[in-house]
């Protein structure tokens, strides 16, 4: 109720407000707005109420009817099930929160099952929909909730077409029948935190995917999880003629899916990413694991424009855990395409393109350990129509097993400018299915035109006869670490290894004289060098003060080199901008020091940092004995010392007398690092 009070003049002469009044009320009112755009439902409700915390609806299909549009009203759902009576239609601008995941759980009645052994889109058989003709912004979003299918009487759980500018947070939508999460012309969005379960369909002739998604730009997937039983993981569907997907962003997920596929009555692998028939630009896949296939196709023969179409790095692709080596792990069936820095564990065939010729790919400091099938199967492989621009540069391969593997394979076709420098090859095979292990083998008639070989070490692998420039390959031991988990501390190389400095100059960061050849960039040295004298003696005994150069760190994975004359050495570590994120252990990125010290005691390690924001700050830090830790430095807009902490007090190190390491790996993009101090001296401060 509003009151208009009108007074005499004198009635006007009152004390004037402190700030501190003012601010108490700009807070009642600001609390009273809030109160004011919060609706409740609740199992204990009644829709008969008027939505209030005292007076709660019971059924969120009644709420979403009574909230105005684009007003910031959120509805609130307490713990417990609801059991809602058919689609619900949510407005924009109206967000719905519930209490949590596994907390709040909606589900359908009865009425509204639908599960026919072929259900098609049935768009409006979903149970939460924000649907429209056209695009607008929500400006809301979705959290804190489960919806569950009934085991699979559901048809799917969240539609949301022409709707840009949505949230989707901390929800988990498990057991539908068709699908769970389906994104369609949607802009500027967001799934974070969440998980899809057991919810997507499939047959003989298609699947579905637990997330479907079509014509989407700038939407980020991040940290889903997806656990799928039957269908496909993640798929581009929907679209009739071109799915046009721009600056899509998958990363920091886990996608697993059942091992063998219902497509072409099990004759085809099962699929984790399906981006099919898609116009793909500046999109991203990183950060990820995935135990199937990733395919990646466009066979509408669109030309090649010269712009990065995807990138898929800093991934597992396990195709051993769960498909016990079915399968392959990426199909590539796109132009302009990057591949980096992946882990390929097992399966028939790496990199595979079954259809159009395509060209401009990248593969670079990937590793593929054991992949071998029933038939010869390739690290890269055209079955039909050639390579054309291929650049394989600084991969690891490992063959190993009793099964005939290639590292390029040929199936017909004329291929032309196939680049391959500075891969490390290794032939571990104990047999063959068909015949040798070999670099490059021509099938149906296949024709290769400038072909580059050089600065490879080929271990136990002949280079062939296919004709090319060689030059500068070598055939020694490459002299790795063979010790530690696969594949980075597996094939570092040690110290006198011939891959060190031996590659060329690829255009990536290196460190030292020349790149090392294979996916693993080390320094040339085994132990850190310190920069000043590291031991004072004392009455109290050693005090050791051990400074290290971020050029002393051995470097791998997504963690690089920088220049800033300002630093101690002119140069620093980071992981670049742009690469957002890691949440996975151990982290695809590290920089490792390895040092030795005079004394067995407690240290503290102080490191000389740049961190511009709040949400570039953080660095994973390892103990070198199995500890990781994460560590927030702080906003440090210049170089600053800053002591290495575990939540708010120091981290405790345990070093011992002779050799050490510790790693400081990706949490955060763009945190650099100049120098560190090791030290026994809790109480100095560089």
């Amino acid at each position: 109720m509003l009151l208009l009070l009108q007074g005499c003049d004198s009635e006007l002469i009152t004390p004037e407000p402190n700030q501190q009044m003012v601010a108490n009320q700009s807070q009642s009112l600001s609390s009273n707005l809030v109160a004011a755009n919060t609706k409740f439902v609740s199992t204990a409700g009644n829709d008969a109420a008027d939505g209030t915390l005292e007076r709660p609806w019971k059924s969120l299909r009644y709420a979403v009817t009574k909230v105005p549009a684009n007003q910031g009203y959120t509805i609130q759902l307490s713990t417990g099930t609801f059991i809602e009576s058919g689609l619900i239609e949510i407005p924009p601008g109206v967000n719905i929160v519930g209490a949590g995941i596994d907390k709040t759980i909606l589900k359908s009645a009865g009425s509204f099952h639908y599960y026919p052994s072929s259900p098609g889109y049935a768009l409006d058989k979903y149970l939460l929909r924000m649907n429209g003709s056209s695009p607008m912004n929500g400006n809301q979003a979705l959290r804190g909730f489960t919806v569950d299918g009934d085991s699979k009487k559901l048809h799917g759980g969240i539609y949301i077409r022409y709707r840009n500018t949505v949230t989707i947070e901390n929800v988990k939508v498990q057991n539908t029948n068709f699908n769970g999460i389906w994104l369609w012309d949607v802009k500027d969005s967001k799934i974070k935190n969440s998980q899809i379960i057991n919810s997507s369909w499939g047959n003989t002739s298609y699947c579905s995917g637990a997330l479907n998604l079509g014509n989407l730009e700038r939407v980020e997937i991040d940290q889903l999880t997806v656990d799928e039983n039957k269908g496909y993981g993640i798929k581009a569907i929907g679209p009739s003629g071109n799915n046009n997907i721009k600056n899509l962003k998958i990363h920091d997920s886990r996608i697993s899916v059942h091992p063998y596929g219902l497509w072409k009555s099990g004759g085809a692998p099962n699929i984790a990413i399906e981006l099919w028939q898609v116009n793909l630009v500046g999109s991203e896949i990183y950060n990820t694991y995935v135990d199937n296939t990733i395919s990646l196709v466009n066979s509408n023969a669109t030309p090649s424009t010269g712009i990065q179409t995807i990138r898929v790095h800093h991934n597992i692709i396990d195709l051993e855990t769960r498909a016990k080596g079915a399968g392959y792990g990426i199909e590539l069936t796109i132009h302009d395409a990057e591949i980096d820095h992946n882990y390929f564990i097992k399966g028939t065939n790496g990199i595979a393109n079954w259809d159009h010729a395509m060209k401009n790919w990248n593969i670079h400091h990937n590793t593929f350990y054991a992949l071998q099938g029933t038939y010869p199967g390739e690290i890269v492989r055209s079955q039909k129509n050639g390579l054309h621009n291929v650049k394989l540069y600084n991969n690891t391969i490992e063959f190993a097993g009793t099964k005939t593997m290639n590292v390029v394979g040929l199936y017909g076709g004329s291929s032309d400018n196939i680049d391959i420098k500075n891969n490390l090859v290794i032939n571990s095979n104990t047999g063959y299915s068909y015949y040798p292990n070999k670099l490059i083998h021509l099938e149906n008639g296949a024709k290769v035109s400038t072909l580059t070989v050089k600065n490879n070490l080929f271990s136990g692998l002949p280079f062939g006869s296919v004709a090319g420039s060689y030059s500068s390959n070598l055939t020694s031991d490459p002299q790795i670490a063979k010790t530690g988990n696969r594949p980075d501390a597996y094939y570092q190389p040690k110290a006198g290894s011939p891959l060190i400095n031996a590659g060329l100059n690829v255009n990536f960061p290196f460190v030292g004289s020349a790149p090392d050849i294979g996916a693993f960039e080390t320094g040339a040295t085994t132990t850190s060098s310190p920069i000043s004298t590291p031991v004072v003696n004392t009455p109290s005994g050693s005090v050791v003060q051990l400074y290290l150069d971020s050029s002393d760190a051995f470097l791998g994975g997504k963690v690089t080199t920088g220049y800033d004359a300002v630093a101690k050495n002119g140069n620093y570590f980071y992981v670049p901008s742009g690469n957002g994120r890691n949440y996975m252990i151990p982290p695809p990125g590290t920089a490792t020091f390895k040092f030795q010290l005079p004394t067995t005691d407690d240290y503290v390690i102080w490191a000389k940092v740049k961190s511009p924001s709040t949400s570039d700050q953080g660095y994973h830090v390892y103990d070198g004995k199995g500890k990781w830790i994460k560590w927030l430095a702080g906003v440090q807009t210049s170089w600053t010392w800053v002591k290495v902490t575990e939540g708010n007090t120091p981290a405790m190190f345990d070093f011992e007398q002779g050799a050490n390491e510790f790693k400081m790996a990706w949490y955060d993009d763009n945190v650099k690092v100049d120098q560190v101090l090791i030290t026994n001296d809790l109480l100095f401060n560089p």
